[in-house]
């Protein structure tokens, strides 16, 4: 901000001045012209531009209607963040900011400004984006080419959206789609790939086609499914075949794409009826089990888990004492198709017969938990009533979860844990049910 003299000064603080009386006078100071122009005032006449009181508005609007011909285009790209609000508020009359942001379309001493913007400043690129989209001059290649080296990821995806417009381009076309296959979010790469023609053998010039099948086949081994599926669609291979090529390119593979080939093996699922690849397959899935990498023993759990490898308990077994990626993969994909039980935790060695976790692992006892209400409420029992349990979620919210669950339920107690509670009743710890106390005597007495 330049240096400011006291008049000046003085003015900065009353255009922020929470009086909108104080405001009002600040701006009609400078509709009368009592004070000259400043960049330091432009971003704060914008905010007030957008300001909740009405006769603040009118009065910024006078003075940026004198100051409108004559703003430096330095100026306005210094308070892009004030223009970007201005163009977002809901106050403001949305012709001040189409009118501003005119100004710098039309101007060649701003595009390369904003070409600078849209690809180093992640806070300012989707404004400077959207002035772009509107410059004559800037045409829609070297639009999308700026929007794919974006750090912003919505101007990515935006940009991703223009490249069924550049068939007509096709090198053009095909240097963009390599750019956005290269993109970390699986997102940009999946709509990148829809961008595709489904006929690009016809539609695509024949010295292009070598050119797309490299940049689709790695993108089958893509670690989303999206994408995965678009160019397994695009190349329109048969399953024998895919199966096949993935398996003998597997030990050149980095593990990112190792943990793609593994999903797509697994979506593949028995791609052939010949024993001999089956078994190859179902080889390849176990040893990946113990992989390196986190990710690939992620996807290789998971792939066991559908190929019917493991059974679910021996995934868990394996997976409860790996790192928490791997275990939450594997216990969600359990859940989420109901394929666990107290009887396949205890034939997996995790728990003993009295139904307690082995080692007290923490893991199993949260799955125990999660998967018998009783072996909850002994959990919940043993908690002080200002404690907290393995979740670190508030008991009394967790006792009134369990009272709304359990009446849902008809999983009986085993003798073990009916002893248990008993027990822990008589010796007075109620814990989290201290409020809910005759909601709970209701529900034992019902199973008493």
């Amino acid at each position: 901000m330049p240096d400011m003299t006291p008049p000046l000064a003085r003015l900065v603080h009353d255009l922020q001045s929470p009086s909108g009386w104080t405001r009002e006078a600040a701006l009609k100071q400078l509709a009368d012209g009592l004070q000259p122009y400043s960049p330091a005032l432009l971003p704060l006449l914008m905010r007030r531009l957008n300001d909740w009181v009405g006769p603040v508005r009118r009065a910024a609007e006078v003075t940026l209607a004198r100051w409108e011909a004559t703003l430096p285009i330095a100026d306005l790209l210094a308070c892009a963040d004030a223009l970007d609000a201005l163009a977002r508020g809901g106050r403001a009359d949305p012709r001040w900011a189409q009118r501003l942001r005119a100004r710098l379309t039309d101007s060649a001493q701003a595009l390369p400004r904003l070409k600078h913007m849209v690809q180093h400043s992640p806070t300012q690129a989707v404004f400077a984006w959207q002035c772009l989209r509107r410059a004559p001059s800037v045409e829609v290649g070297e639009l999308a080419l700026l929007g794919l080296n974006s750090r912003s990821l919505g101007v990515v995806m935006q940009a991703t959206r223009l490249l069924p417009s550049l068939h007509s381009q096709p090198a053009l076309w095909l240097a963009c789609l390599q750019r956005a296959l290269t993109h970390r979010q699986g997102s940009v790469r999946a709509q990148a790939l829809r961008s595709v023609p489904a006929d690009w053998r016809v539609s695509l010039p024949p010295h292009l086609h070598q050119a797309l099948r490299g940049l689709l086949h790695p993108s089958v081994l893509d670690t989303s499914a999206s994408a995965r599926w678009l160019a397994v669609a695009r190349l329109d291979l048969p399953a024998d075949e895919l199966c096949q090529a993935t398996l003998a390119q597997w030990p050149d593979l980095p593990p990112r794409r190792q943990a793609g080939a593994l999903q797509l093996l697994a979506d593949l699922a028995q791609p052939t009826g010949h024993a001999q690849q089956s078994t190859a397959l179902q080889a390849q899935v176990l040893a990946a089990l113990d992989a390196q990498a986190v990710a690939v023993r992620q996807s290789a759990h998971v792939a066991a888990l559908r190929l019917g490898v493991l059974t679910p308990a021996a995934a868990l077994a394996r997976s409860v004492h790996d790192g928490n990626r791997v275990y939450r993969a594997v216990w969600h994909w359990c859940r989420r198709g109901h394929l666990l039980s107290r009887s396949d935790l205890e034939a997996a060695g995790l728990i003993d017969a009295d139904w307690r976790a082995v080692d007290r692992n923490a893991r199993v006892q949260a799955l125990l938990q999660e998967l018998d209400p009783w072996e909850a409420l002994l959990g919940l029992l043993q908690q002080p009533a200002d404690g907290h349990d393995l979740r670190h979620h508030d008991p009394q919210a967790l006792a009134q979860r369990w009272l709304l669950r359990h009446n849902r339920g008809s999983v009986r107690p085993t003798p073990r844990q009916w002893a248990d509670i008993q027990a822990l009743l008589a010796a007075g710890r109620w814990g989290a049910f201290t409020h809910t106390r005759p909601s709970l005597q209701f529900v034992l007495d019902a199973w008493s």
